[in-house]
C-alpha cells in the first residue's frame, strides 16, 4: 500500500449538488401537509389500490423501500439481493486494491431480513440485517452483514378526495449503519480484503429523501441517498456514497391484485477510499444501471422482482465491472 501514497485523490460529486437534487425533489412538490386520512375500513376494503395508497421505491446503500401500496402500515419481510462483476485487470491475482483477474467473476449474495414499525402515523421506524456469501473467483467470503436502522417523517401527503387525480407525498429522514457484521475475514494468500466482506466495521451515517408523484395510474418515485462512511479498526474508510434512483410506474388492477411495472434509471457514485488516510486507487467511481421490475400487492402481501442493468460505468483502477443485479423479496403487512 506504500504506492498509494502518490495517488492523488480524484474530484466526485461535490455536496452542493446533493443540495440541489434535494431541492429539485421539493420543486415539484405540493407543500400542502396533511395528516394521512385512510381509515381502517378503507385500509382493509378489497377495493383499496394505488389510487388510494401510492408508491415509494429505493434499494440504495441498504436503504430499500420498495414499491409498496401498504406503504403506510407496518410490515416484515424477507429480501433476496445479487450483485456480478467480472474483472478486467491484467494482474494474475486478486490483491488488496480490490483489482481481479480479466474474466475473473465475483458474485456476492445478500439475505436480509426486514421489517418497518410506524411509531406514529408520520414516523417510522425500519430496520434490515442481511447476511452474506459473496463468491469470489471461487473463494467464499460469508457472514453476517451489518445492521441498519432508519427513522423517516411524513414531510406531506395530497389530501385524497374522490376527483382527485394528481397526488404527492414525501418522506425525509437518516439512519446509522452499525458494525454488526463479519469483516475481518482473510483470503488464500492472507489479504484482508474490504469489499470481500459480508460487513464494513464502521459506523456510518445515512441522509435519504423519498418523494413520489402520480397522475391517475402513472407514477414518478425519487428516492436521494447519502451515505457518510467512518473508518474501522483497521483504518480503512470507505468513500461517501452518493445514490439516485428515478423510476417510471404503471398502475394496473385486476380481481384484487394490484400489478406495478417499473422502469427507470439508477446511479451510484462514490470517491477512492482510504487507508490510514492515503487514497486507494483502485476503489471507487460511479455506473448508471437500467432498471426494470414488477411489484404485485395481495391485500396484505406484497412480492418484487427488479433487475439492473449497467448502462456506463467509470471505475478507478482495475476494479470487476458491473454485470448486473437481481433484487426480490416479500412482505406481510400489519
Amino acid at each position: 500500500m506504500s504506492s498509494l501514497s502518490k495517488i492523488k485523490s480524484r474530484k466526485y460529486i461535490p455536496m452542493r449538488k446533493i443540495i440541489l437534487t434535494l431541492i429539485l425533489v421539493f420543486a415539484f412538490a405540493n407543500l400542502k401537509a396533511d395528516d394521512f386520512n385512510l381509515k381502517l375500513k378503507d385500509i382493509n376494503s378489497p377495493k383499496l389500490t394505488l389510487s388510494k395508497i401510492t408508491a415509494v421505491p429505493c434499494d440504495l446503500c441498504g436503504c430499500y423501500l420498495g414499491i409498496d401500496p401498504n406503504y403506510n402500515l407496518s410490515t416484515a419481510g424477507f429480501r433476496y439481493r445479487y450483485r456480478g462483476f467480472t474483472g478486467v485487470s491484467n494482474i494474475a491475482s486478486v490483491n488488496v486494491d480490490h483489482e481481479s483477474p480479466a474474466g475473473q467473476k465475483e458474485k456476492y449474495n445478500t439475505y436480509e431480513i426486514w421489517g418497518r414499525y410506524y411509531i406514529t402515523p408520520k414516523l417510522q421506524l425500519s430496520a434490515s440485517l442481511p447476511l452474506g456469501n459473496n463468491n469470489i473467483g471461487g473463494e467464499r467470503f460469508s457472514g453476517l452483514g451489518d445492521l441498519n436502522v432508519q427513522l423517516q417523517y411524513h414531510i406531506f401527503n395530497t389530501n385524497l378526495q374522490a376527483n382527485t387525480k394528481f397526488r404527492n407525498r414525501l418522506f425525509l429522514g437518516g439512519g446509522i449503519k452499525f458494525p454488526t457484521g463479519k469483516y475481518n475475514e482473510k483470503s488464500s494468500d492472507g489479504d484482508i480484503e474490504p469489499h470481500f466482506q459480508a460487513g464494513t466495521g464502521s459506523f456510518d451515517y445515512i441522509l435519504l429523501a423519498t418523494y413520489l408523484a402520480k397522475m391517475n395510474k402513472v407514477g414518478l418515485s425519487t428516492d436521494v441517498v447519502y451515505k457518510m462512511n467512518t473508518k474501522n479498526s483497521n483504518d480503512y474508510k470507505f468513500g461517501n456514497e452518493f445514490n439516485l434512483d428515478a423510476s417510471l410506474f404503471y398502475e394496473i388492477v385486476t380481481k384484487g391484485v394490484v400489478f406495478l411495472p417499473n422502469a427507470g434509471v439508477y446511479f451510484e457514485q462514490a470517491p477512492e477510499g482510504e487507508m490510514s488516510g492515503v487514497p486507494d486507487p483502485s476503489s471507487g467511481g460511479n455506473v448508471l444501471f437500467g432498471s426494470f421490475g414488477i411489484d404485485l400487492s395481495i391485500s396484505k402481501i406484497t412480492l418484487k422482482l427488479s433487475y439492473q442493468a449497467p448502462i456506463s460505468q467509470k471505475l478507478n483502477g482495475g476494479q470487476p465491472e458491473n454485470d448486473g443485479r437481481f433484487i426480490s423479496g416479500f412482505g406481510f403487512s400489519f
